[in-house]
């Protein structure tokens, strides 16, 4: 996830993520957000991770209400640690997200930029990603991802999409953890390498901080992400994010 930096070769675990835009234009109403439940099963140097995007979205239009759910690209990945700090990911997703509901599937590109592939349709999303974490003696924690996602189009929709595109996806973070409280905040972004125009015009940036508790197997927590690049201001003013995280073993 986007949202929580977790250690590599954590344990077996599932999350569920609620996430909500504030959105500019006043159409959209609650509870126009997204909800991706994730998992995660560890081996011997690694885990299987699988992952389950939803968006929904109310709005009206005209004083035409239109409400809409749809199920996302599903995406499966293999992790694998060298290290207690460091990982390698691999993963994809399925595709299978609706080309009917263009509503439900902007609310779940805007409530998670860096996982927009989750709704777009006739898309295959490869990524790969290396990442690093590291705790020290003081609690000060920090990390940082960075890998590309090769977008292959299954449908070139009437020859408009049949070139496929790549992006390089960074972030950082840092953080302080002791006891129950993580407190973390980061950077990501992502650059379109294939779009032949200038870095600032191909990319887009966001600010992310995330408070979570350690109660044992429960782990709560909330987010708040803010977008840096105008265009993505123009539609939404920020996230806001619930976590849930449930430890198995």
């Amino acid at each position: 996830s986007s949202w929580s930096w977790v250690s590599p070769g954590a344990r077996k675990a599932v999350t569920l993520e609620f996430l909500n835009p504030d959105f500019k234009n006043e159409s959209f109403s609650f509870p126009s957000s997204a909800i991706f439940l994730t998992g995660r099963f560890p081996f011997s140097r690694g885990s299987v991770m699988v992952e389950l995007p939803v968006a929904m979205t109310d709005a009206t239009f005209f004083d035409e209400s239109r409400s809409e759910t749809m199920f996302g690209n599903p995406y499966i990945g293999l992790e694998v640690s060298s290290s207690p700090r460091l990982a390698f990911e691999l993963g994809l997703r399925v595709p299978v997200a609706s080309d009917t509901k263009p509503l439900a599937a902007g609310v779940g590109a805007a409530s998670d930029a860096d996982r927009l592939e989750a709704f777009v349709s006739d898309l295959l999303p490869i990524s790969v990603k290396l990442r690093y974490r590291s705790k020290n003696a003081e609690n000060v924690v920090f990390g940082f991802r960075v890998g590309p996602t090769l977008w292959v189009f299954t449908d070139d929709v009437g020859g408009f999409r049949d070139e496929g595109e790549i992006l390089m996806d960074y972030g950082a973070h840092v953080g302080y953890e002791a006891g129950t409280l993580s407190v973390v905040g980061g950077v990501s972004g992502r650059w379109n390498l294939t779009s032949g125009s200038g870095f600032s015009d191909s990319s887009f940036h966001q600010v992310a901080a995330t408070v979570n508790l350690n109660l044992g197997q429960a782990r709560p927590g909330v987010h708040l992400r803010i977008p840096l690049d105008e265009d993505l201001r123009d539609t939404y003013n920020f996230v806001l994010g619930l976590q849930l995280g449930l430890v198995l073993q």
